[in-house]
């Protein structure tokens, strides 16, 4: 998994510790993926490239499986930051790209302001569409692999509507846009 249009964006480390919080039985491993990629000293309020925490997902899908990066975006929602004043599975979705920008730089610059509204490009988006008051669409295009991006909705919506389903609606390759579909 490459960045598509900049090698120079970050990710805050809060975001970095969902491996390692996910990964709760073996935390050593969590934190060997982690620093074989440069990741030696994790802080939360600290930026690290988003390319070694990509690294560290194929090591991860290399040596444990798909399962434990559905596993890791689950435990997403724990460490990141969201805009305030979300209080249902249609305003979670529709903030999640806010949500993803602001966790990210870009050149050293925060990806969203949320002062001003500006929204950096270069780390694609999560957009979602209310398709009815029980369902949505997610269109992930973005560098993070599809079972990381499941786990990550999948968590968000089970917040507000424990019986949430989340699908991938036509499996493709890594590469291209994946399209969830969101149930309850």
């Amino acid at each position: 998994m490459k960045i598509k249009e900049t090698d120079n964006i970050e990710c805050i480390g809060q975001t970095i510790w969902t491996i390692v919080d996910a990964m709760e039985e073996d935390k050593d491993m969590a934190l060997e993926f982690l620093a074989n990629n440069g990741i030696t000293v994790i802080k939360s309020e600290k930026y690290y490239p988003i390319q070694s925490f990509l690294n560290a997902f194929n090591e991860i899908v290399a040596e444990i499986g798909p399962k434990m990066l559905f596993k890791i975006g689950k435990a997403l929602p724990k460490n990141a930051i969201f805009p305030p004043d979300v209080d249902d599975i249609h305003k979670v979705m529709s903030t999640l790209n806010i949500a993803y920008h602001m966790n990210h730089k870009k050149d050293g610059q925060t990806m969203f302001d949320p002062t001003t509204g500006v929204m950096l490009n270069g780390i694609g988006s999560y957009l979602y569409t209310i398709t009815s008051k029980n369902s949505g669409t997610m269109v992930c295009d973005n560098p993070y692999p599809s079972e990381f991006d499941r786990g990550i909705i999948m968590a968000l919506a089970r917040k507000f509507e424990p019986l949430a389903e989340v699908i991938l609606d036509i499996p493709k390759n890594e590469k291209d846009v994946r399209k969830y579909l969101v149930s309850w």
